[in-house]
């Protein structure tokens, strides 16, 4: 399985560069599947998963 292997090299340089930020393991697993799938926008509620997003240089829009 190549994409469940990159997927986790994935999630552990987002986490490894986003280290001193909250984050649950769901959180940092839907970040890295933006990332490898080079996402526009990451759309979420949650403040510490969109925190994280935009430490890994995702696009971040919280809806009203």
């Amino acid at each position: 399985m190549i994409y469940a292997d990159s997927s986790f090299l994935v999630a552990f340089r987002v986490r490894h560069d986003t280290f001193s930020l909250a984050c649950r393991s769901a959180d940092l697993l839907h970040v890295a599947y933006a990332k490898e799938l080079s996402a526009a926008l990451f759309v979420g509620f949650d403040d510490d998963q969109l925190a994280l997003a935009r430490a890994a240089g995702l696009k971040t829009l919280r809806p009203s």
